[in-house]
């Protein structure tokens, strides 16, 4: 079932892996500045 919603508490290889989960369009993504900042590196 696509997520309306995401909300990422830390950066993690193994559970920081937005990209995999089915979202809907429009899902909005909660995350703090040091998970956001890890996923540009990625």
């Amino acid at each position: 079932m696509p997520a309306d919603l995401v909300v990422v508490t830390h950066q993690h290889f193994d559970h920081n892996q937005i990209g995999k989960c089915a979202k809907k369009l429009g899902c909005k993504i909660i995350t703090n500045q040091r998970s956001s900042s890890w996923w540009q590196t990625q």
